[in-house]
């Protein structure tokens, strides 16, 4: 029995490098040919900003990287809960931890190498940017990074992607910086933001008291699969956890996944029609009421995790105890929502940035979740990667829509009237999914394209 469960394991493990092969191979692609696209004219310095997962993670005594290295897919066996951020009030910045470099590529198991944004960075690089550290930056360098801790809020990221852009323009001189910033997925999001209110509060933005940015001028604002509308899936990211590496991969449990604040603002923008039920009837469920939270089960809420946390978890430790749990979700909720609702406003408008969209609309997409009784009689909820859903051609029609696999339609198209008017003539539509989209050829030379135009 020993050998036959040996031979399974090693069964799974090639399986698992098989198909992570074929997604290297396929996503990738050959580097863009620079010699054939036209440099830009200008020098305006770029900032890439990654997606949720896109920046390395650091212990912040001993530097050790605990997320962007492959290991950190396979090991250690914990859950996640190493890298869970404490649900105490005092605890939410979470200095044990910060964000070191961009994910640029992980090596796997010694054979795998999987480009992230490395081919976006080599590719501005051969175009004449020169490169350098934003957190310590010379007058001369015109291609920066802003890597982020993605658990927190984008509040949190957005208050410090102000103090390195402003570190930027003292050291390049004069009264204004002018810049051009990419962002990818959650970035969209968390750039949006600061463009139209600066690093001010949501309560600032609230009362009106919120300005854009001073002393910089966002040039043009080039948005890579942008989930403006957020997405189902990360309801279903909260609900089941997530695993990056098939079979063989450490599983972020539903509680570490819970504690990220930057995963509930990612989900989708309030909706009436964001459930059904077995027979394809809308249920309207407010996703933003926690009461809905505890009683269909999600997240925290699922027996399993109930349980599964009443034995690993005491009052004081990382993930607190029910009331505290609930008092964060409806928190984070809340905020999530009005966030959501101030990014669809104008606010004090966009001043002359131009926005630019690189996307794509034609991979079938996540876009509802099916709600029924599942076994001993307690709430389920499917999605389109179940197979219960995925195999009624109803129920799957029900629950995809056109996107780039994460993205909706709607949810990349979910901009203010003034950032509409805003955009620049062209609309990029790039046949590759969501995590490729930052790293196709066709996308890359698009950048290109848009930093060289007046």
């Amino acid at each position: 029995m020993v050998a036959a469960g040996g031979n399974r394991r090693a069964a799974r493990c090639w399986m698992a490098v098989a198909l992570l092969a074929t997604a290297a191979g396929c996503a990738a692609g050959p580097d863009l040919d620079i010699d054939r696209v036209e440099p830009p004219r200008e020098r305006v310095p770029v900032v890439l900003v990654p997606g949720l997962t896109g920046s390395e993670l650091h212990e912040t005594e001993t530097g050790r990287i605990v997320w962007g290295k492959g290991k950190n897919l396979l090991r250690p066996r914990d859950g996640g809960y190493s890298v869970a951020v404490p649900l105490g009030q005092q605890a939410r910045e979470d200095r044990r931890i910060e964000a070191g470099d961009p994910v640029f590529r992980i090596e796997l198991l010694g054979v795998l190498r999987l480009q992230i944004y490395g081919p976006l960075w080599r590719t501005l690089e051969s175009a004449g940017y020169r490169p350098g550290i934003l957190t310590e930056p010379t007058a001369d360098e015109t291609l920066f990074a802003f890597p982020y801790d993605w658990r927190m809020g984008n509040e949190t990221t957005v208050r410090s992607l102000e103090s390195a852009l402003q570190r930027l323009r003292e050291v390049r001189g004069g009264t204004t910086l002018e810049v051009d910033l990419v962002g990818h997925s959650n970035a969209g999001r968390l750039l949006r933001w600061y463009v139209k209110y600066g690093a001010a509060s949501l309560e600032d933005v609230e009362s009106g008291r919120a300005q854009r940015p001073e002393g910089i001028r966002v040039r043009k604002l080039i948005l890579i699969g942008a989930d403006n509308g957020g997405s189902i899936d990360a309801l279903r990211r909260l609900n089941r956890g997530r695993r990056y590496v098939p079979w063989i991969g450490r599983r972020f449990l539903p509680e570490t996944l819970f504690t990220f604040e930057s995963l509930i603002q990612t989900l989708p923008a309030p909706r009436a029609d964001l459930f059904f039920d077995a027979d394809g009837n809308p249920l309207e469920i407010d996703l933003y009421d926690v009461k809905n939270w505890t009683r269909y089960g999600w997240s925290v809420f699922a027996a399993e995790t109930r349980a599964r946390l009443e034995r690993s978890s005491g009052e004081d430790g990382p993930f607190a105890g029910e009331s505290a749990r609930i008092e964060y979700l409806e928190n984070a909720l809340d905020r999530a929502r009005r966030t959501h609702e101030r990014l669809r406003l104008d606010g004090s408008g966009v001043g002359d940035t131009r926005y630019c969209v690189i996307r794509n609309v034609r991979k079938p997409t996540g876009y509802r979740a099916m709600l029924g009784e599942g076994q001993k009689g307690r709430w389920k909820t499917w999605f389109v990667e179940d197979a219960r859903v995925r195999r009624d051609p109803d129920l799957r029609a029900l629950a995809t829509t056109e996107g780039d696999g994460y993205a909706s339609i709607a949810s990349q198209e979910a901009l203010s009237p003034t950032e509409r008017a805003a955009m620049s003539g062209r609309v990029y539509d790039v046949d590759a999914g969501h995590r490729e989209l930052a790293r196709h050829p066709d996308a890359l030379r698009a950048i290109l394209e848009l930093l060289k135009a007046p």
